[in-house]
Protein backbone atom coordinates (compact mmCIF):
# COMPACT_ATOMS: atom_id res chain seq x y z
CA UNK A 1 0.00 0.00 0.00
CA UNK A 2 1.37 3.72 -0.89
CA UNK A 3 2.51 5.62 2.11
CA UNK A 4 -0.33 8.66 2.58
CA UNK A 5 1.25 11.98 1.92
CA UNK A 6 0.53 16.06 2.39
CA UNK A 7 -1.86 16.10 -0.51
CA UNK A 8 -3.77 13.09 1.38
CA UNK A 9 -3.52 14.95 5.02
CA UNK A 10 -4.72 18.11 3.76
CA UNK A 11 -7.61 16.82 2.42
CA UNK A 12 -8.62 14.82 5.33
CA UNK A 13 -8.79 17.52 7.56
CA UNK A 14 -11.22 19.39 5.46
CA UNK A 15 -13.93 16.38 4.99
CA UNK A 16 -16.82 16.80 6.52
CA UNK A 17 -19.46 13.89 7.25
CA UNK A 18 -21.68 13.50 4.43
CA UNK A 19 -18.98 15.33 1.91
CA UNK A 20 -19.80 13.87 -1.78
CA UNK A 21 -17.42 13.89 -4.79
CA UNK A 22 -18.57 17.12 -5.91
CA UNK A 23 -18.15 18.78 -2.21
CA UNK A 24 -14.44 17.21 -3.09
CA UNK A 25 -13.78 18.59 -6.05
CA UNK A 26 -15.15 22.63 -4.61
CA UNK A 27 -12.87 21.86 -1.13
CA UNK A 28 -9.97 21.04 -3.21
CA UNK A 29 -10.59 23.46 -5.59
CA UNK A 30 -10.25 21.13 -8.43
CA UNK A 31 -12.06 19.58 -11.17
CA UNK A 32 -14.07 16.42 -10.89
CA UNK A 33 -11.44 14.42 -12.55
CA UNK A 34 -8.71 15.65 -10.28
CA UNK A 35 -11.09 15.37 -7.10
CA UNK A 36 -12.19 11.24 -8.68
CA UNK A 37 -7.95 10.98 -8.73
CA UNK A 38 -7.70 12.20 -4.97
CA UNK A 39 -10.48 10.24 -3.81
CA UNK A 40 -9.26 7.03 -5.88
CA UNK A 41 -6.20 7.46 -4.02
CA UNK A 42 -7.21 8.23 -0.52
CA UNK A 43 -9.87 5.06 -1.35
CA UNK A 44 -6.80 3.32 -1.95
CA UNK A 45 -4.52 3.92 1.18
CA UNK A 46 -7.59 3.08 3.14
CA UNK A 47 -7.79 6.60 4.43
CA UNK A 48 -11.31 7.03 3.30
CA UNK A 49 -14.48 4.26 2.11
CA UNK A 50 -17.98 5.82 0.78
CA UNK A 51 -21.40 5.21 1.83
CA UNK A 52 -23.31 3.12 -0.61
CA UNK A 53 -27.12 4.08 0.17
CA UNK A 54 -29.26 4.11 -2.64
CA UNK A 55 -30.86 5.90 -4.04
CA UNK A 56 -28.88 9.13 -3.76
CA UNK A 57 -24.63 10.40 -3.97
CA UNK A 58 -22.36 7.87 -2.72
CA UNK A 59 -20.68 10.11 0.31
CA UNK A 60 -16.83 9.83 1.70
CA UNK A 61 -16.20 9.09 5.07
CA UNK A 62 -12.89 8.89 7.18
CA UNK A 63 -12.04 5.27 7.92
CA UNK A 64 -10.57 4.48 11.37
CA UNK A 65 -6.60 4.48 9.03
CA UNK A 66 -7.53 8.22 8.10
CA UNK A 67 -8.64 9.28 11.68
CA UNK A 68 -4.94 7.69 12.91
CA UNK A 69 -2.99 9.44 10.35
CA UNK A 70 -4.83 13.05 11.44
CA UNK A 71 -4.53 12.06 15.38
CA UNK A 72 -0.35 11.68 14.49
CA UNK A 73 -0.65 14.82 12.69
CA UNK A 74 -2.18 16.49 15.55
CA UNK A 75 0.15 14.79 18.14
CA UNK A 76 2.99 16.27 15.38
CA UNK A 77 1.91 19.44 15.68
CA UNK A 78 2.58 20.21 19.33
CA UNK A 79 6.16 19.08 19.31
CA UNK A 80 9.48 21.89 19.12
CA UNK A 81 10.78 22.33 15.69
CA UNK A 82 13.95 19.95 14.69
CA UNK A 83 16.09 20.00 12.29
CA UNK A 84 13.85 18.33 9.62
CA UNK A 85 11.43 21.38 10.48
CA UNK A 86 14.27 23.59 9.18
CA UNK A 87 15.61 22.21 6.15
CA UNK A 88 11.90 22.22 5.03
CA UNK A 89 11.98 25.78 5.41
CA UNK A 90 15.10 26.26 3.75
CA UNK A 91 13.46 24.40 0.82
CA UNK A 92 11.00 26.21 0.65
CA UNK A 93 12.80 29.42 1.16
CA UNK A 94 15.04 28.65 -2.04
CA UNK A 95 11.80 28.34 -3.92
CA UNK A 96 10.15 25.39 -3.80
CA UNK A 97 6.57 25.11 -3.60
CA UNK A 98 5.51 21.77 -3.85
CA UNK A 99 5.09 19.41 -1.30
CA UNK A 100 6.41 16.40 -4.10
CA UNK A 101 9.67 19.12 -4.74
CA UNK A 102 10.54 18.77 -1.30
CA UNK A 103 9.64 15.37 -0.91
CA UNK A 104 12.16 14.83 -4.02
CA UNK A 105 14.84 16.92 -2.32
CA UNK A 106 14.86 15.41 1.05
CA UNK A 107 14.00 11.91 0.59
CA UNK A 108 12.03 10.99 3.14
CA UNK A 109 8.52 9.44 3.91
CA UNK A 110 5.60 10.97 2.73
CA UNK A 111 4.18 10.49 5.78
CA UNK A 112 6.84 12.07 8.03
CA UNK A 113 6.99 15.50 5.94
CA UNK A 114 2.96 15.57 5.66
CA UNK A 115 3.07 15.62 9.94
CA UNK A 116 5.90 18.15 9.69
CA UNK A 117 4.53 20.40 7.02
CA UNK A 118 1.46 20.32 9.15
CA UNK A 119 3.39 21.25 12.65
CA UNK A 120 4.64 23.92 10.27
CA UNK A 121 1.29 25.00 9.32
CA UNK A 122 -0.37 24.94 12.52
CA UNK A 123 2.67 26.98 14.46
CA UNK A 124 2.32 29.32 11.60
CA UNK A 125 5.13 29.39 9.67
CA UNK A 126 3.48 28.17 6.58
CA UNK A 127 0.67 28.36 4.62
CA UNK A 128 -0.97 26.21 2.10
CA UNK A 129 -3.39 26.11 -1.12
CA UNK A 130 -5.07 23.19 -2.47
CA UNK A 131 -5.43 23.91 -6.35
CA UNK A 132 -5.96 21.33 -9.36
CA UNK A 133 -5.04 18.24 -7.61
CA UNK A 134 -2.29 19.17 -5.84
CA UNK A 135 -1.08 21.31 -2.82
CA UNK A 136 1.00 24.54 -2.61
CA UNK A 137 3.19 25.87 0.06
CA UNK A 138 4.38 29.15 1.20
CA UNK A 139 6.19 30.74 4.11
CA UNK A 140 4.78 33.58 5.86
CA UNK A 141 6.28 35.80 7.82
CA UNK A 142 7.12 33.66 10.42
CA UNK A 143 8.56 31.35 8.52
CA UNK A 144 10.58 33.31 6.39
CA UNK A 145 12.48 34.91 9.31
CA UNK A 146 13.03 31.46 10.80
CA UNK A 147 14.13 30.21 7.59
CA UNK A 148 16.41 33.51 7.24
CA UNK A 149 18.08 33.12 10.28
CA UNK A 150 19.05 29.59 10.31
CA UNK A 151 20.42 29.73 6.73
CA UNK A 152 22.56 32.66 7.90
CA UNK A 153 23.50 30.49 10.93
CA UNK A 154 24.11 27.22 8.06
CA UNK A 155 26.37 29.82 6.54
CA UNK A 156 28.47 31.25 9.38
CA UNK A 157 28.86 27.28 10.35
CA UNK A 158 30.37 26.36 7.13
CA UNK A 159 32.59 29.52 6.73
CA UNK A 160 33.68 28.97 10.86
CA UNK A 161 34.45 24.70 9.70
CA UNK A 162 36.40 26.19 6.80
CA UNK A 163 38.16 28.97 8.57
CA UNK A 164 39.37 26.12 11.40
CA UNK A 165 40.44 23.67 8.77
CA UNK A 166 42.66 26.06 7.35
CA UNK A 167 44.12 27.02 10.64
CA UNK A 168 44.78 23.31 11.21
CA UNK A 169 46.30 23.09 7.52
CA UNK A 170 48.59 26.09 8.64
CA UNK A 171 49.47 25.08 11.93
CA UNK A 172 50.52 21.74 10.72
CA UNK A 173 52.46 23.36 8.09
CA UNK A 174 54.26 25.85 10.74
CA UNK A 175 54.65 22.60 12.69
CA UNK A 176 56.24 20.73 9.72
CA UNK A 177 58.56 23.07 8.62
CA UNK A 178 59.98 23.90 12.58
CA UNK A 179 60.61 20.15 12.57
CA UNK A 180 62.65 20.46 9.75
CA UNK A 181 64.47 23.11 10.81
CA UNK A 182 64.92 21.20 14.11
CA UNK A 183 66.60 18.92 12.27
CA UNK A 184 68.38 20.47 9.91
CA UNK A 185 69.93 22.35 13.27
CA UNK A 186 70.81 18.70 14.51
CA UNK A 187 72.21 17.59 11.81
CA UNK A 188 74.60 20.71 11.54
CA UNK A 189 75.24 19.89 14.73
CA UNK A 190 76.20 16.10 14.31
CA UNK A 191 78.15 17.06 11.25
CA UNK A 192 80.35 19.82 13.49
CA UNK A 193 80.62 17.67 16.22
CA UNK A 194 82.28 15.14 13.60
CA UNK A 195 84.91 17.30 11.88
CA UNK A 196 85.80 18.41 15.47
CA UNK A 197 86.16 14.67 16.29
CA UNK A 198 87.99 13.91 12.99
CA UNK A 199 90.49 16.78 13.42
CA UNK A 200 91.41 15.67 16.95
CA UNK A 201 92.08 12.29 15.76
CA UNK A 202 94.22 13.78 12.99
CA UNK A 203 96.24 15.52 15.73
CA UNK A 204 96.27 12.74 17.73
CA UNK A 205 97.65 10.82 15.32
CA UNK A 206 100.06 13.74 14.40
CA UNK A 207 101.44 14.00 18.25
CA UNK A 208 101.95 10.05 18.04
CA UNK A 209 104.08 9.91 14.86
CA UNK A 210 105.73 13.11 16.26
CA UNK A 211 107.10 11.37 19.33
CA UNK A 212 107.39 8.19 17.48
CA UNK A 213 110.30 10.15 15.84
CA UNK A 214 111.47 11.56 18.94
CA UNK A 215 111.97 8.46 20.40
CA UNK A 216 113.77 7.18 17.36
CA UNK A 217 116.36 10.16 17.48
CA UNK A 218 116.61 9.83 20.80
CA UNK A 219 117.83 5.79 21.02
CA UNK A 220 119.61 6.43 17.84
CA UNK A 221 121.67 8.95 19.97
Amino acid sequence: MDEPDFLDLAVLIKLENGTTLEKLSGITNSSIFDASNIAGSLKQKNLIDFTTYFPGPNTIIVTQNGKDFIDEANKKAQEQLDSLDNEILRNLLNGKRSYRDINDSLNIRPRDLATHLFKLIQQGYLVYELRSGNAYLLLTDKGFNLAKTEESKKETKVLEEKVNEELKELKEETTKKENNSINEIVNDIKISNKKQRNGLIITLAMLIVLLIVLIMIYIGA
